[in-house]
């Protein structure tokens, strides 16, 4: 546990800009040339649909596709021309490049570092080549930054560019269930970042041109896996991680603040990567035009006779799960009393049908609004290899071999159970006897749901930031900005720094819960010392507690911050490994033999960081 202690006030200014268009390229290769010599197939094709929906829903007026065969070098140049023909000053653009990645010898000696660019793969881009080839048909680092240059310049000071790219540029060949997008045969050297944009990130605010921001889905040193979505498909991670947090996103949101919300999308689906941000993250989403999650969800129209079934513009992506129930209201400035009220029956990632109370005239003139939702069965689907004898020990906290495709892999190895987990094939945990076993089952369970809670109709709005900081002789503290790759990142060698900020304009109670890279929970906040009562946090006020310890393990942490109308402790459910109940999505959080009175207004806030053992301080 990171102890943390309470101290002062501080704030963080924002910057907006100024917006006309939005429009996008997408290049999705799911499918290579079999004269490339075998690259995997992609479910790049998944990621492309994801993209355009999550697009059209923002309002861009302008989205290209440049897909499988179409996707060579000459076809991927061409379509990033005419990208670049259609922008106007002002602009904003969205490339987003789902593929594989590699790394080639540097053919221009800019790459410092480890000399080798960071590359595309094309469709008939070889994945074995001679000594004596020179990268023709491979789309390097050095010429995407130069057509980013150039859609910069394109959209002047006005606008800036989104570059996204689900792909890796190193790592190794596929393990545990999933593809990995890329590979290298050359050994990784630490880099910050991405590394992909040594030599072409330009510098900020150059004059005449736009701002650059730039999302990848994995340090140039890991693989970037696929994962499975809401229904059980393959997808790329980063894109999923996107465009779910993109629902998500309140007003104001920056690209910081999105980020840290993809970054913990990926902690729990694909762990063991880490996204990079690189750019100017602090720059308000879409400068300020994105279209923010409201509590009301679009009708699309009727899909029955009997005009009683409908579908409505959300779905397993925006947490509406089938069950879940809705009301339906007429457009209007202020919301009447309901027209119809309806149960989810069937749920697909980006859309739901509604089965209605009765019949109804005019779906298009309606917004549907939950009024309860469902929450995901909190069961562990794992997949038992051998004979274990683990399956009816396990089936309260785990399903076991079920349809579903399995989170963890549960094999005997000598005296003791390994837990994998399946995406990655990365131990989760290794431990000896049943109990054991039910333990690390429901610390992964609860891990998961702390990770993934959503509210949209939050009244709270907060933020968090770490800096890794050092504890000198007299009591004295130093703090340092470690950002590597947009990600925060703490060492085992030094303390830390929290912030914890009340953006919004109500003031809140809060707990503070620590999910660990292995897996494991604890409250950080309240203390013996600092009770429920005290952690109380005004609009537009600022904590900062330091950190006294950061232990291992390493990778992945996230910390989420809980929020009410009034003071709660989650220390005994956090303990217990909570409750069972579906009416609300704190129920977990709350013992019913403790805290009867679950708060009725809640709120959550989230931020993923690094842990390292890196030295990030000068030695005196």
């Amino acid at each position: 546990m990171r102890w943390l202690w309470l101290l002062i006030a501080w704030s963080m200014p924002m910057l907006t800009a100024s917006a006309q268009g939005k429009k996008a390229l997408l290049i999705a290769i799911s499918h290579y040339a079999p004269v490339t010599g075998g690259w995997d197939s992609l479910s790049a094709d998944a990621d492309r649909r994801l993209m355009q929906a999550a697009l059209r829903r923002q309002g861009f007026s302008l989205v290209l596709t440049c897909e499988n065969r179409q996707a060579t070098r000459r076809g991927m140049v061409a379509a990033l021309q005419q990208l670049h023909d259609n922008l106007a000053p002002g602009d904003h653009v969205v490339v987003h490049y789902s593929g594989h990645g590699c790394q080639l010898p540097d053919d221009n000696g800019d790459e410092k570092e480890d000399d080798l660019d960071e590359c595309l793969v094309p469709y008939d881009a070889p994945r074995r080549f001679p000594a004596t080839y020179r990268g023709e048909l491979h789309l390097r680092d050095d010429e995407l930054g130069r057509w980013l240059d150039r859609l910069r310049a394109r959209v002047g000071p006005g606008g800036h560019v989104l570059l996204l790219l689900d792909s890796c540029h190193s790592g190794a060949a596929s393990r545990g269930d999933n593809a990995v997008r890329g590979e290298s045969a050359y050994t990784p050297v630490r880099e910050e970042g991405s590394a992909f944009f040594e030599p072409v990130m330009p510098p900020a605010g150059r004059s005449g041109s736009g701002r650059l921001i730039f999302i990848s889905g994995a340090r140039s040193t890991e693989a970037n896996t696929e994962m499975f979505d809401d229904d059980g498909r393959r997808v790329g991670s980063l894109t999923y991680a996107w465009c779910k947090a993109l629902l998500r996103a309140a007003k104001g949101t920056s690209y910081r603040r999105l980020f840290d919300e993809i970054c913990t999308i990926v902690a729990e689906k694909a762990p063991g990567q880490t996204p990079q941000l690189e750019g100017e993250g602090q720059l308000e989403l879409f400068a300020g035009t994105a279209v923010w999650a409201e509590p009301a969800f679009s009708v699309e129209g009727l899909t029955g006779t009997a005009r009683r079934t409908l579908r409505i513009a959300g779905g397993k992506l925006a947490g509406l799960l089938e069950g879940t129930v809705m009301r339906f209201y007429r457009k209007a400035g202020t919301r009447g009393e309901a027209v119809a009220t309806g149960t989810i029956v069937a749920a697909s990632l980006l859309g739901a049908e509604v089965q209605l109370d009765r019949p109804i005239d005019q779906p298009g003139s309606l917004e549907a609004i939950e009024q309860k939702r469902v929450y995901r069965n909190r069961k562990v689907p794992v997949r038992i290899e051998g004979d274990t004898g683990l399956a009816p020990l396990i089936r309260s906290v785990a399903e076991v071999n079920s349809e579903k495709p399995a989170a963890l892999v549960l094999r005997h190895r000598g005296d003791s159970v390994e837990l994998i987990r399946a995406q990655t094939g990365v131990l989760f945990r290794r431990v000896a006897g049943e109990a054991a076993v039910l333990t690390a089952l429901s610390d992964y369970a609860q891990a998961s749901i702390l990770r993934d809670i959503e509210l949209l109709n939050s009244p709270f709005q907060a933020e968090m930031r770490v800096f890794a900081a050092r504890l000198r002789h007299g009591g004295t503290w130093t703090i340092a900005d470690t950002l590597n790759g947009g990600i925060p990142a703490l060492s085992t060698r030094h303390q830390g720094w929290l912030i914890i900020r009340n953006t919004g304009n109500t003031p809140f109670y809060f707990n503070l819960v620590d999910v660990e890279p292995g897996g494991k929970t604890a409250v950080l906040l309240p203390q013996a010392s600092r009770p429920p009562e005290v952690l109380r946090l005004e609009a537009g006020k600022s904590l900062e507690l330091p950190i006294e310890r950061v232990r291992p393990p390493l990778g992945m942490e996230v910390y989420r911050l809980l929020m009410s109308d009034q003071p709660f402790d989650v220390r005994p459910a956090v303990a217990s490994r909570g409750v069972a109940g579906d009416d609300q999505p704190f129920s977990f959080l709350f013992r019913k033999d403790r805290s009867p009175d679950i708060p009725e207004k809640l709120g959550t806030a989230v931020m993923a960081f690094s842990i390292s053992d890196w030295e990030f301080f000068e030695k005196k």
